[in-house]
């Protein structure tokens, strides 16, 4: 019995068919596993960044009250200073607005 080159050509067909819908089975269920996997690590990687920018406002706004105190304690100390000794800083100004105005009318 001879076996037909037809039928022979249709079964490797067939054979190849069903080893094609094994791999794409096999790789369906890998692309689901990788999704499930990147999902996962997405969100990891989402928390990590919401957890590091709540760390960071609240770094912020320790920092922003510090430099609030420290420029408030600035000011009180210039105050200070200047209402003890005004002359100083008078004649300071005094001389800036001379130069300054000296500049200014050197231009035409």
């Amino acid at each position: 019995m001879q076996n037909n080159p037809r039928s022979i050509n249709e079964a490797k067909k067939a054979k190849l068919e069903d080893a094609l819908k094994i791999i794409r089975d096999a790789a369906s269920d890998t692309k689901d596993e990788l999704y499930e996997l990147l999902d996962d690590k997405y969100e990891d990687v989402r928390t990590w960044f919401e957890d590091i920018a709540e760390e960071s406002a609240v770094k912020a706004n320790r920092y922003a009250k510090k430099g609030v105190k420290v420029a408030r304690g600035v000011m009180k100390d210039v105050d200070n200073t200047v209402s003890e000794n005004p002359w100083p800083y008078l004649g300071g100004a005094a001389l800036a607005g001379i130069v300054l105005g000296y500049l200014i009318t050197r231009r035409d």
